[in-house]
């Protein structure tokens, strides 16, 4: 049995069993922390299952709520020191792109556009696959990026063409690939991996426009 914490945004847990998925979200009108263990105890039993039964947990680490990623994290490593056989993998939203369309920017440099909110972007850059630097945060009304044409582009919001010039639009749209997050591409990829190759903790961004 497999679970699945996204706690980025909506709070959503995934239950795989038997070849079958379940999902159950959190009600953000009451505490993640409060309600994790309730909520995951009363499916369990639902599923005639226990948490010995877990075998491995799934986190997505963000970038989102640091809060709720931090819950997410807190919560597994808990259970692992009661149920030490439990196995415990992170991805970031920016892996869990790359790995989605790894063979359209395993040969290029990519730069990753996560909307934050209003003109703010979370911004990951990687080349041949491969991150080259950490993430940022940058806000585009205020700061002049260059949209090297040379580069892909991965964005999850399409006010971001407000801020391509617009004699470039068209060659930003050749080179750019649109993506909305789901669940599902969470869970598809968590299961292909086969060890964490990231640190089991929050994606921490500092905004360096408050440094």
């Amino acid at each position: 049995m497999f679970l699945y914490l996204d706690f980025t945004k909506d709070s959503l847990i995934g239950f795989e069993v038997d070849k079958h998925f379940y999902t159950k979200k959190i009600n953000n009108n009451k505490k993640t922390s409060e309600r994790i263990n309730q909520l995951i105890s009363q499916k369990l039993n639902k599923l005639n299952k226990d948490y010995v039964d877990i075998k491995k947990i799934y986190i997505l680490l963000g970038p989102g709520s640091f809060t709720g990623v931090r819950t997410a994290i807190s919560f597994s490593k808990s259970l692992k020191l009661i149920h030490k056989k439990i196995e415990i993998f992170g991805i970031s939203k920016f892996r869990l792109i790359a790995n989605l369309f790894a063979d359209k920017i395993k040969e290029t440099k990519c730069n990753f556009f996560l909307h934050n909110h209003g003109s703010k972007y979370f911004l990951q850059k990687s080349k041949n696959g491969v991150f080259i630097k950490n993430p940022e945060l940058i806000d585009l009304d205020n700061h002049e990026f260059k949209f090297r044409f040379s580069n892909r582009f991965v964005y999850d919001n399409i006010k971001i063409l407000e801020n391509v010039p617009r004699n470039q639009i068209t060659y930003f749209q050749e080179k750019a690939i649109f993506y909305s997050y789901n669940f599902d591409d969470f869970t598809k990829i968590s299961k292909k991996m086969k060890k964490s190759d990231e640190i089991i903790r929050p994606v921490y961004i500092k905004d360096f426009y408050n440094r």
